[in-house]
């Protein structure tokens, strides 16, 4: 007995170890616990005052094209400037407009109308063309098998196989009449994100890159042997910058819009992909059309100067018509003769009514990105075939001849297709009606 009791000796103090090492085991566990719920509680607090921010930001963009509509939109128009800075609370609001009907509507691929269904196919297949054009990576996808998968997609509804993306299969579960958006390319043999939204490039690898470029121009100077070939290798250079790689195709296609192209805001890849005959040149002239103001004579054949109360015109092409007067995009000396303009009658607009705001919620927590559809058209903003139909009636009368046109529309001087278009090319007297924004979609990007 007196043995055992020995042994036991010290036992009290084992079992108090172990019930401290159980009750810190759960303490740090409630701690843990705590902390996480209470993390989660403040993301989503943050989250939450984040996403009404980021509608605050959506309903300022609403203000911003309210504010700044006019009969066309000007390459100085006050949407596309970029706001930052605004403060919503705790958080910091930044937001930018881009026009989507710039852009190429891949609806058109599916047109009911044949002739528009044709043009709209041929057309962008020179579009996959020049956006894949300077990368030269035919392997993975030419811009043919591109537009035959894009069309298959469409009509028979081919697509990845399982669906995954990148994939390449048939699955007619998978069957589109109408495309919702552009991550369904995502779906389709040789798209991939790189194709659509460009390759992303780190801080340091873009720095690694710019240092090389640098580098390597600094050689090419130092070894010029005259001023000539100085000059040579700075026009080098300027062209380089200009060739910036593979275009995204998120930034050339949309499914937003009434099908017509806005010859304002339009990037020249797309200007050039609109017509066979539309070269470089034409894009070119084209280009610098739409940065200029239009002139009106007055005596002695110069416009006359604004009054103080009159605002500084705008630049920009007001009316669809106004690119006839562009040295070659009317062309009778070519076998066909060529008319860029009445080919593409019923296509082009000067004033878009479907915008994307990309908005940036900012606090001291996160950064977060956000998008939104605006649209003065309301749901009529995507293009049906209604719209098409409503479309081309419109054009009909134009390009036709002065003063002609078909069931009674384009009777002004064979312009029908441009709202408050008076004769002679006037602008109209009376104000521009400003349309109701509407958010048509709002998604969160990160």
């Amino acid at each position: 007995m007196i043995g055992n009791g020995r042994h036991d000796r010290g036992i009290a103090l084992v079992l108090s170890f172990l019930v401290l090492m159980v009750l810190s085991v759960v303490v740090l566990q409630l701690v843990y616990t705590t902390r996480v719920e209470v993390g989660l509680a403040r993301n989503f607090r943050d989250g939450l005052e984040n996403a009404y921010a980021a509608r605050s930001g959506a309903d300022l963009a609403r203000g911003v094209v309210l504010s700044s509509w006019e009969a066309f939109d000007s390459p100085e128009a006050d949407w596309r400037a970029e706001r930052t800075g605004i403060e919503a609370g705790e958080a910091t609001i930044s937001f930018s407009l881009a026009d989507e009907e710039a852009k190429f509507n891949l609806r058109l691929i599916l047109a009911e109308n044949e002739t528009r269904r044709a043009w709209a196919r041929e057309t962008l297949g020179r579009l996959l063309a020049l956006a894949r054009e300077p990368s030269g990576d035919v392997d993975e996808a030419t811009p043919r098998a591109m537009l035959e998968a894009l069309v298959n997609w469409a009509e028979r509804g081919e697509t990845g196989s399982d669906l995954e993306p990148g994939g390449g299969g048939t699955g007619a579960e998978a069957k589109r009449r109408r495309f919702l958006s552009l991550e369904e390319l995502l779906f389709l043999k040789g798209f991939d994100r790189r194709i659509l939204y460009g390759e992303k490039k780190t801080a340091e690898e873009e720095k690694e890159s710019l240092e090389k470029q640098a580098e390597e121009r600094m050689e090419d100077l130092e070894a010029a042997s005259s001023v000539g070939d100085l000059m040579n290798m700075m026009d080098a250079m300027e062209e380089e910058e200009e060739e910036t790689g593979p275009v995204p195709l998120c930034e050339v296609l949309t499914v937003w819009g009434d099908g017509r192209i806005n010859l304002n805001t339009a990037p020249r890849i797309v200007l050039r992909a609109l017509h066979p005959g539309m070269t470089e040149e034409l894009a070119d002239a084209l280009d610098e059309n739409r940065l200029e103001i239009p002139q009106e004579e007055g005596e002695e054949g110069m416009a006359p100067p604004p009054s103080e109360e009159e605002e500084e015109p705008l630049p920009g092409i007001r009316k669809v018509s106004e690119i006839k007067r562009i040295e070659g995009f009317v062309d009778a000396s070519k076998t066909p003769p060529m008319d860029i303009h009445k080919d593409l009658k019923g296509l082009l607009k000067v004033k878009s009514s479907v915008f994307r705001a990309r908005i940036i919620v900012e606090n001291e927590q996160r950064t977060q990105r956000y998008e939104a559809i605006l649209s003065a058209a309301g749901e009529e903003a995507f293009a049906g075939d209604e719209e098409e139909e409503a479309t081309e009636g419109e054009g009909e009368g134009e390009g036709e001849g002065e003063g002609e046109g078909e069931e009674g529309e384009g009777e002004t001087e064979g312009e029908g297709e441009e709202a408050g278009e008076g004769e002679g090319g006037e602008e109209p007297e009376e104000p521009v009606e400003k349309p109701e924004i509407r958010i048509l979609k709002m998604t969160e990007l990160d």
